[in-house]
């Protein structure tokens, strides 16, 4: 089970509790308009809209996440096709330089053995 799953979980719990424990009628004054609701209502109106404007703002940001994603995987494929065409161009002299430019995972270039 994710550990997100479980914090929303226990959150839950608590705002249940509370607002079990908070079932006093509220006078709700907005503008010009006077309701009086249970606390309660009052409590889970909140948090729902809460909710909703989190998801909003988290959704926009996604989108510009995989806006700016589908940015860079196009880039990557143009640099790739580029790299490829400029290997085929220069011909097989960048072969042995391209090897010898490799690096082990120890961070050193691997010594020719005889």
């Amino acid at each position: 089970m994710k550990l997100s799953l479980i914090l929303i979980l226990l959150f839950a719990i608590i705002i249940a509790v509370f607002a079990v424990q908070n079932i006093a009628q509220v006078t709700v004054t907005l503008l010009f308009w006077k309701v009086e609701v249970s606390l309660v209502i009052v409590i889970l109106v909140a948090l729902t809209f809460g909710a909703i404007m989190v998801f909003l703002i988290d959704l926009g940001a996604r989108i510009g996440i995989s806006k700016e994603r589908k940015e860079l995987n196009a880039k990557v494929s143009q640099l790739t096709e580029e790299n490829e065409r400029l290997r085929k161009a220069s011909g097989p002299k960048s072969a042995p330089a391209a090897q010898s430019a490799t690096v082990t995972k120890d961070g050193e270039t691997p010594k020719d053995t005889p």
